[in-house]
């Protein structure tokens, strides 16, 4: 049965009617009844619990018979247990929910970031309750952020993984049995990319370093040691934070493979790991190291915590970047580097604040032909997408290179003839074929850069017995050949008779191998004006 009472409040006044405390001389007791009513009743799990109603009894009354009749209806499976959290106001929730993250071990700059953002999307929204949470006036929130305060796409999808990640908290924690905002989804940030990280170059990384190896003193670092915190980032690709709490004894220089390790309170994820240095920056930390006590910060300050990095990187780049033009020879040379945006900090190309050393790191990795899960690894990244995705950079001669690698395109002649036509390959081809024939010698053979055509008619030689499709080896016939000419060979297999075939358009040539070259030339005519006919089928091929 449910309880209505008033409690009594016991109080000590001293002899001016004030309030004191118990012990003090000449205090008196006055013992008098609470203005307001108190209610005892047992909920649906069957705890007692006690609640503040009224000052008006017939109301208190009413609101407790009110909390007992909800407590049977919630007992019978007739009410939402969510009942009592829907009641409270959604502020509150999102405080539990911030401390909710502290208590899971997440960092305190972490957790006021996730609850700030998503207090403004409940703010700005109008959401007071649990039940006024609105997946349409949350997409109409975001798109005023981005708007009215010129938020970037990638910013906005901060604040909606910040509402949902509350959302979703509120469901594990038995306060609501719906998800409002399970189907909203971010936007597509390449559409409206405000910040792109560029790579350093060679030539950026060279002079950086030099400039800040006996730079003067920025955010109490000196020169030295912002060359070393330049060179660690470039070659293990941490992350400031990361770095700013690394000391000595992170290090094992002596392994057989140098190692540093990253503790899991210091690292992004986490997690914690190992990763591999190269040899180039053991080579400069191990003398740094010697004498530096093993707990003392590599790089001591709030340069990380306070965002600094970045602009610290700039005076450095600003710095390198003067001293890159000083060296220009000429008044010419001169003006074309201080246009160039070598060694700016923004450029078309993007930014070089002090993630994009963390991009440069990555983009050597893959240009020197690391595998694509082994960048993941270093990288310390969730997929392989984003590794490759996000933070490798590819150059013009990157793209060049690539296309070099093709395999040559296979062209097929009206005699059924494979052969190669890429580059000097078709040359190639000719002086294989001129070289392998009794009646020549290695010093006639020229090819079209050696030897240009000429207009002067070929007179027809008379052919001997013999049947000129017997071709000799270059061994023997021509031994002198280069060593260049003689590994090429090597590739091809050795030329077999074959029948010919006709097709009707060469593209249907693309099945045969483009390693087998079939030379054989025709009986009807002397060897000369069989090639001429065989190099003008390959440029000009029968419709």
């Amino acid at each position: 049965m449910a309880r209505l009472f008033q409690p009594t409040i016991t109080r000590y006044l001293d002899s001016d009617g004030r309030r004191c405390s118990k012990d003090t001389p000449g205090a008196r007791k006055v013992v008098e009844r609470s203005r307001t009513w108190r209610g005892e009743y047992r909920d649906h799990s069957g705890i007692l619990r006690t609640v503040t109603l009224n000052a008006n009894k017939q109301a208190s009354r009413q609101m407790l018979a009110e909390l007992e009749r909800k407590a049977a209806q919630q007992k019978a499976g007739l009410l939402s247990p969510f009942e009592e959290h829907a009641q409270r106001p959604l502020l509150d929730h999102l405080g539990e929910f911030e401390q909710s993250l502290t208590d899971a071990g997440n960092t305190e700059a972490h957790c006021k970031l996730v609850s700030t953002r998503a207090k403004t999307v409940i703010e700005n929204a109008g959401f007071k309750f649990i039940r006024d949470i609105s997946a349409s006036k949350v997409q109409r929130c975001l798109a005023d952020l981005k708007k009215v305060e010129k938020r970037s796409q990638q910013t906005i999808n901060h604040y909606l993984r910040a509402i949902k990640q509350f959302t979703r908290w509120l469901i594990r924690d038995h306060r609501t049995d719906e998800d409002r905002l399970i189907f909203l989804e971010g936007g597509n940030v390449r559409t409206d990319r405000r910040l792109e990280r560029r790579e350093l170059t060679d030539v950026e990384i060279q002079y950086l370093l030099n400039a800040t190896r006996s730079g003067k003193i920025q955010a109490r670092l000196s020169g030295f040691q912002r060359f070393t915190l330049y060179a660690t980032a470039l070659s293990t690709g941490l992350r400031a934070s990361e770095l700013a709490s690394l000391t000595p004894s992170h290090f094992d220089l002596e392994a057989e493979v140098p190692i540093v390790r990253i503790h899991a309170e210091n690292e992004k994820a986490r997690r914690g790991d190992v990763i591999p240095l190269p040899t180039g920056l053991v080579d400069i930390l191990k003398p740094w190291f010697e004498g530096m006590l093993k707990r003392a910060l590599l790089w001591p300050g709030k340069w990380a915590s306070q965002k600094r990095a970045g602009k610290i990187l700039q005076l450095d780049l600003e710095v390198a970047r003067a001293n890159w033009i000083a060296e220009a020879t000429t008044e010419k040379e001169k003006a074309e580097r201080e246009e160039s945006p070598v060694l700016q900090f923004r450029t078309e190309a993007g930014q070089a604040d002090f993630h994009a050393l963390r991009h440069t790191y990555l983009s050597r990795l893959g240009r020197s032909g690391v595998s694509a899960k082994a960048m993941q690894k270093l990288a310390r990244h969730s997929t392989v997408e984003l590794t490759i995705g996000r933070y490798t950079h590819t150059n013009i001669n990157d793209l060049g290179s690539a296309v070099q690698q093709m395999t040559p395109l296979p062209l097929t002649t009206c005699t059924g003839q494979t052969t190669q036509l890429n580059g000097s390959n078709g040359q190639s081809l000719v002086a294989r074929m001129v070289a392998g024939f009794p009646d020549n010698h290695c010093e006639s053979v020229r090819t079209a850069e050696d030897k240009p055509p000429t207009n002067e008619p070929v007179e027809p030689e008379n052919t001997d017995s013999r049947n000129p499709c017997q071709r000799k080896t270059l061994d023997t016939d021509c031994g002198c050949l280069s060593a260049i000419d003689q590994a090429e060979r090597e590739g091809f297999e050795p030329s077999v008779p074959l029948p010919v075939h006709r097709f009707s358009r060469p593209a249907h040539s693309a099945a045969l191998s483009p390693l087998l070259v079939s030379t054989q030339p025709s009986n009807s005519l002397p060897f000369r004006d069989e090639v001429s006919r065989l190099w003008m089928e390959v440029l000009i091929p029968d419709e």
